[in-house]
């Protein structure tokens, strides 16, 4: 899905000004993965890839190196630690990865943000 992505801002000459990034959006029929990358001017849609945007508000954010299988289980501490402070996620999870070849090719480091506000 990155790929395709990558590739149609080449089309387009669009430069990414950040890394990519995974969306996490819960509807009723399940969750909907969402992946894009951060640039600094509009693009035009074009089939499946669409412009879309990150939304703005308070966040935490935990940056590590997982193997893809601990993705949830960072995701799920953070929204516990909300809680226990007295926060309520809000909103769509996503992560932004990065490459960690010194880590091994199945291994990212990755930044989990999640979206809160008081309950």
């Amino acid at each position: 899905m990155l790929r395709r992505v990558t590739g149609e801002l080449e089309r387009q000459r669009v430069t990414a000004v950040g890394p990519p990034f995974v969306r996490y959006l819960y509807t009723e029929a399940g969750i909907e993965v969402e992946a894009g990358q951060l640039v600094g001017e509009p693009i035009e849609d074009a089939g499946e890839i669409v412009a879309s945007g990150l939304p703005g508000g308070p966040a935490i954010m935990a940056v590590d190196v997982l193997w893809p299988d601990e993705f949830e289980d960072a995701r799920s501490a953070l929204r516990s630690w909300l809680s226990a402070r007295g926060f309520r996620p809000t909103g769509s999870n996503w992560e932004y990865h990065r490459e960690a070849p010194h880590r091994g090719p199945d291994r990212a480091v990755v930044d989990i943000v999640v979206p809160y506000r008081w309950r």
